[in-house]
């Protein structure tokens, strides 16, 4: 998935606004963070503690927790 598609997904939410900040994109829901751009390649998705479990035990080759991250609601999506 590109940044494109990304942006392109969050834009028929209601309520989620893209915003760049540092040249990175994230995208907010009536002010909360929700997905934010790490680098070239990588992004965060806020989700609870129980379906991010769920996606890194069902998805690990696609997502990953950074040991940063790891008190936070927040799981990393692999180029």
């Amino acid at each position: 998935m590109r940044l494109a598609d990304v942006s392109r997904l969050a834009a028929q939410l209601d309520g989620v606004a893209e915003r760049r900040r540092d040249d990175l994109l994230d995208w907010r829901y009536r002010g909360r963070l929700v997905a934010r751009q790490l680098d070239g390649s990588h992004i965060v998705i806020r989700a609870s503690f129980d379906f991010r479990d769920f996606l890194l035990h069902s998805f690990p080759e696609t997502f990953s927790v950074p040991k940063h991250f790891a008190k936070h609601m927040m799981i990393r999506r692999r180029p």
